[in-house]
């Protein structure tokens, strides 16, 4: 298993899946973050009230779950070729309802108490429990503990693995960020009086609307959506769903998958 747990073979079974699909994701993953950030980019706009701004949390808690419930059990026909992934797959994360709520709630809630004690332990218990949602959608009946549990077992000994795959998406993530820094700091006129906050976000945002840094915003959704592809092609590897063919390269990759 540690040679089809390369980041260079799941990443290549990932664009493998994808073929045909590219766009399909990009939607999905874009209704996604429309309906988590859209209401507050709206009503930052018109109003800074502190109890809206607690509304809007309680919002993200209830609607985060479904959403990455959604993007999982769509991400999951895909890389299987089970159904004819689209909205219809999207939706149904939206069927696991409270327990999927349940489930981001818990995890975040660990996450954040292992990053109490400093960061490294947080990001090692983000790498414990990140199966969880898949280990959901495959298994609808199962309690959120469970999950979380059953996330543990399987990622023991392998988050080193999982860490590296992440890792080997940095790349693109510093490339496809570098020009929106550097348009927002050239953009940032820090000599204006009176330099207030209101004033700098405005800037800011000013400069993220310009053309390249928003074409490169919709291809970091691309970016996002091989991670996620990335991810379904781990946890089908460490659950035993997914097969290879016996026949490998001069190189010792594997060959292809069913």
């Amino acid at each position: 298993m540690q040679d089809i747990l390369r980041a260079g073979s799941i990443k290549r079974f990932a664009r493998q899946a994808m073929r045909g699909s590219w766009l399909r994701g990009i939607l999905v993953v874009l209704i996604c973050a429309l309906v988590a950030n859209g209401p507050s980019f709206v009503i930052s706009y018109l109003t800074s009230s502190g109890f809206v701004s607690y509304i809007l949390v309680f919002y993200q808690l209830i609607v985060s779950g479904p959403l990455i419930m959604g993007l999982t059990v769509f991400f999951l026909d895909v890389f299987r070729g089970t159904d004819e992934p689209g909205l219809g797959s999207f939706g149904r994360g939206f069927s696991f309802g409270s327990k999927a709520i349940q489930l981001y709630i818990t995890v975040l809630a660990y996450v954040l108490l292992w990053s109490l004690l400093f960061i490294v332990p947080g990001i090692v218990a983000a790498f414990r429990y990140s199966q969880s949602f898949f280990i959901l959608a495959d298994n609808p009946g199962m309690a959120p503990g469970d999950c979380i549990r059953r996330s543990k077992v399987m990622m023991f000994g392998i988050k080193g693995r999982y860490f590296l795959l992440q890792l080997s998406f940095i790349g693109w993530m510093i490339l496809l960020g570098l020009p929106s820094f550097f348009a927002a700091y050239n953009a940032l006129d820090l000599t204006s009086v009176p330099l207030t906050p209101e004033a700098v976000e405005f800037q800011l945002i000013k400069a993220t609307q310009a053309p390249l840094p928003t074409v490169l915003g919709i291809l970091g959704y691309l970016v996002y959506v091989y991670i996620i592809a990335a991810d379904a092609c781990f946890y089908d590897i460490i659950s035993g769903n997914l097969k290879v063919y016996t026949e490998v390269s001069s190189s010792g990759d594997p060959q292809g998958m069913y």
